[in-house]
């Protein structure tokens, strides 16, 4: 059973004094029980009157719009019912140590903490976190840049969460109840479960990434040790098309993480039905791309133009494509290996409308049916020796 708090325990874990808590109380807009104790969910319900009323509202109107049914706090003990609390930061140990790094964390949380005061629970444990990523040898700024790119990639999950929650259960309940607080505490119960349902695949989804990261890097060194040792793999016509949105980033900011999604899920859907045309099998889809597997180059290249070609005429953004053949591991019907990793940079080199081959590409396919212009040897992100690359297209007539 969780612990029921005091006067001061809710105070001190709202940052808030023990005069506010009281106040609350007695305008109705926090209700200890009967016997004079506060549940856990009540820290965030102290939390948002106190923002509301430095907001600028009157603690009188929130108490007359309470005691009046226009407004409830009563579908918070359902959807938050474990709420973050604030923490006596630590004085010593390594609690303390962590703390230099606040000011590295405040404009990637949002969070301002001052000596003294009370700190996030969360943010304290991510500072733990950060002064042992430095403990371990990585620069402060190394640290700053991975949390930030954490943070922005947390932040389009949680927006696309939201507009799901938006989708699915408020705008229907408000439909139904006309009322933005009654459909609040008839969604609050199936919103907590969509959240818990949520950090429970955000979880396995990051397990299953780190497990197939962790096997592509050991293909590699394995491929780069045989390699050394002078074992070079046998000629494959197998095929990798990696297929690109051009301009992502500043399309996705410009038109929205929604449209963003929907693009995804478009993009899926016509390179699914091509790679089946061609012969092929979608890998995975990327957000804003795709990994496609062909057995043969002709099909690959096939693909990548007619993806490239018809995406606007499918309602998509601008794609570019790389392509290449040769030998790759398979596991789990994914494909690792150098040829993989080629392909994938390949497709970073390309531009707007273009699908750029390997050497290796032009040298399996028919050239009766392709034209292909040199753009002479390329030095590719994590790929060891230059690649001589090709900007493919089809043979006219």
């Amino acid at each position: 059973m969780t612990a029921a708090l005091s006067f001061d325990d809710l105070a001190s874990q709202s940052g808030v004094d023990r005069q506010t808590v009281d106040d609350f109380v007695d305008a109705g807009v926090l209700q200890p029980s009967g016997s004079g104790a506060f549940k856990p969910s009540d820290v965030a319900t102290v939390r948002l009157v106190a923002s509301l009323v430095e907001s600028g509202l009157e603690l009188e109107v929130l108490s007359d719009a309470v005691r009046d049914g226009r407004l409830s706090f009563a579908f918070i003990d359902h959807l938050i019912p474990d709420p973050v609390r604030l923490v006596d930061a630590p004085t010593d140990g390594e609690g303390a140590v962590s703390l230099q790094y606040a000011t590295y964390l405040e404009p990637i949380l949002g969070s301002v903490w001052s000596e003294g005061e009370p700190i996030r629970e969360d943010d304290l444990v991510i500072l733990r976190v950060f002064a042992e990523s430095v403990d371990l040898g990585a620069s402060t700024d190394s640290v700053v840049r991975i949390l930030r790119s954490i943070a922005q990639s947390a932040t389009k999950v949680i927006n696309l969460y939201r507009d799901f929650i938006d989708e699915v259960l408020l705008a229907p309940a408000i439909d139904r109840t006309g009322s933005p607080i009654l459909a609040l505490e008839e969604t609050s119960r199936a919103r907590l479960r969509y959240r818990e349902l949520g950090k429970e695949i955000m979880a396995l989804m990051m397990d299953r990434v780190v497990d197939d990261a962790i096997h592509r890097n050991l293909v590699d060194l394995t491929e780069s040790a045989l390699l050394a040792a002078g074992v070079h793999p046998e000629e494959d016509e197998q095929t990798i098309v990696f297929l690109d949105v051009s301009n992502y980033t500043r399309l996705s900011e410009e038109r929205g993480d929604g449209e963003s999604a929907l693009q995804a899920a478009l993009l899926t859907d016509v390179v699914s039905a091509l790679a089946r045309k061609h012969g092929g099998r979608l890998v995975k889809s990327l957000g804003d791309g795709a990994m496609v597997y062909v057995p043969y180059p002709d099909p690959g290249l096939e693909l990548a133009l007619d993806a490239v070609a018809s995406a606007e005429e499918h309602g998509l953004w601008e794609l570019h494509a790389g392509v290449n053949t040769g030998p790759m591991v398979r596991r789990d019907g994914d494909f690792f290996g150098s040829a993989v990793n080629v392909a994938s940079r390949v497709a970073d080199v390309a531009s707007a409308g273009e699908v750029v081959v390997t050497d290796s590409v032009v040298a399996h396919v028919d050239d009766a049916a392709f034209v292909f212009e040199p753009l002479g040897e390329s030095t590719l992100k994590n790929v060891g020796e230059p690649v001589a690359l090709y900007r493919a297209e089809r043979r006219s007539g």
